[in-house]
Parts: structure tokens; C-alpha cells; sequence
């Protein structure tokens, strides 16, 4: 679930899944995140998302790509939705070799497949593959990946402007809406 931030001391989640599963169109990108806890000492020296295969066709690995999310300081408390979190997962940077302990932090990985046009509507499947060492020992974690394209294509502009779901700006949680977080007052810029 792309939409959820994560912070660096958050919990596993209490449901589990065995697989990763995405729904797209074609010409579309879709991402979604692996957060990895260490429980030991490990070196994770690669995570790459391999080459999706359906029946017919495939999405090659070269239409993947994985990046860290880092950190970053809030410098103004979140009032909404995350109970005034200091610290959340948000630039995203480039993959490189990470020494982890079971003291470190959340480590988020951000991946990301684009689905080019013209690509068949069907069930592709493959693996997210994790290597690294562990105490010294190499080890090597796939993790399936299941991606549906369905028999859609999104166009290359957008033709129209939209808030995708920006009824959310005018929710309110408790006294505080995110017009009042980011001091948007007047009817105007809150329509803009």
C-alpha cells in the first residue's frame, strides 16, 4: 500500500500476506513498499523486482525499479493523521547496499513497475528477490509478486484536472480539517 507512511519505529502489521498483489491498467506506473525489520546484523546488497511472466507476455525487469525511502524530520506536527509522528518515510532515493542491525530503523523499499501501453490484459507473476548477508552468511528472500493488468489503457495526458479524491481536503477529523493544517482560510483558495 503506496498511500500508508511509514515511520521508523512502526510495527508490523497484523495482517500478513503470502504475495504482493496489484491491479493496473496499461501505460500506468503502480508502486507499492517492502519494509524490512532486522532481526540480526544483515547487509542487504540488492532488492530488484524481476521479470513479470503471464501466459503470453511479459514486463520485463528493466520496467522495475526499487528506491530507499528516507526519513525526514516534521517540522511542523501532523494534527490529522499521523498523532504528531516527528519523523516519517518520504524522499525517495536511490537503491544502494545498507548495513542493518536489529536496533535499526524501519527500512522502507519503494518499488515500481510501468505498465507500458499495449501490454495484455492477464495475470503476470514473478519475485522481488532480497540479497545480502547475514552474520557473514549470504542469504537470498523472493517475495511473489502478482500484477493484473486489466483491459484498460490510460491515456499519455491527462484531460482533465482533477483532485482524485480531494473530498479529503474538506473532511474533518475532530476540530481540524487539512485546509486548517496547512492555513487555508478563504473559500477561494480552498476551491483552487
Amino acid at each position: 500500500e503506496t498511500t500508508r507512511k511509514i515511520t521508523p519505529d512502526m510495527a508490523k502489521p497484523a495482517i500478513e500476506k503470502t504475495k504482493v498483489t496489484l491491479d493496473v491498467a496499461a501505460n500506468e506506473k503502480q508502486s507499492f513498499q517492502l519494509i524490512l525489520k532486522a532481526k540480526s546484523d544483515i547487509i542487504l546488497q540488492s532488492a530488484a523486482l524481476g521479470t513479470l511472466a503471464a501466459a503470453s507476455d511479459t514486463i520485463p525487469a528493466e520496467a522495475c525499479s526499487v528506491r530507499i525511502a528516507k526519513y525526514v524530520n516534521m517540522s511542523k506536527a501532523s494534527l490529522i493523521a499521523y498523532n504528531n509522528v516527528p519523523r516519517l518515510a518520504d524522499p525517495l532515493t536511490a537503491f544502494e547496499s545498507i548495513a542493518l542491525t536489529a536496533a535499526s530503523e524501519n527500512l522502507v523499499l519503494w518499488f515500481t513497475v510501468k505498465i507500458d501501453t499495449g501490454t495484455i490484459s492477464q495475470t503476470y507473476t514473478g519475485d522481488v528477490v532480497l540479497s545480502g548477508t547475514s552474520n557473514g552468511q549470504p542469504f537470498t528472500v523472493s517475495v511473489p509478486v502478482e500484477l493484473k493488468v486489466h483491459a484498460c489503457s490510460l491515456p499519455d495526458r491527462a484531460t482533465f484536472r482533477s483532485a482524485f479524491d480531494g473530498q479529503f481536503f474538506a473532511i474533518r477529523y475532530g476540530d481540524y480539517n487539512i485546509y486548517d493544517f496547512h492555513g487555508v482560510t478563504s473559500s477561494f483558495d480552498q476551491r483552487s
